[in-house]
């Protein structure tokens, strides 16, 4: 499908953001239909498989969520996709990342906004160094609109010790 560089992250997005694919995104996010993690990672992992086949990844990590709208949704469904990629390809998800201050929903703010994601925004968690030092890491996310998400949270890993870092979104 679509790919984007950037100077440190690769990334593949399974579907491209269309009025089905928005639809179906908002019942997984805001309707509490979790199990539409499954067939959304499984069309993921196929992505990867793909597009990544010859990539050794040490890891799978997921774009953390603030943590009060967390708790009013319930769940965090880039987490629950990098659970389900975890185990469709073998390869152990740890919470690698945390996010230090409370965020407004992206799909309410302007392309210019989004691409301003300031430092700061996301940490490397200190307890989980061990875990992706010197390794390949894949991170997961729902949907890839500007790429400032995928990059603040690029930046935060390779600053952590992570040799590479590839991201997978379902849609774009």
């Amino acid at each position: 499908m679509q790919v984007a560089y950037f100077e440190r992250v690769k990334n593949r997005s399974s579907v491209r953001y269309t009025t089905f694919t928005r639809q179906q995104l908002h019942m997984f996010k805001y309707n509490g239909m979790e199990v539409l993690a499954r067939p959304m990672a499984l069309m993921m992992a196929e992505t990867i498989y793909n597009h990544y086949k010859q990539v050794q990844f040490g890891c799978v990590t997921y774009v953390p969520m603030d943590e009060n709208k967390q708790k009013q949704r319930g769940y965090n469904q880039a987490h629950l996709l990098a659970l389900e990629i975890s185990k469709r390809i073998s390869v152990p998800m740890y919470a690698l990342l945390a996010r230090t201050a409370p965020s407004e929903a992206q799909s309410k703010k302007s392309r210019v906004e989004r691409l301003k994601i300031g430092k700061g925004v996301f940490i490397g968690r200190e307890d989980m160094e061990f875990a992706f030092s010197k390794q390949t890491v894949l991170l997961i996310d729902d949907v890839y609109t500007t790429g400032a998400t995928i990059r603040a949270c690029t930046q935060v890993l390779k600053d952590q010790g992570a040799e590479h870092v590839y991201a997978i979104t379902f849609a774009r």
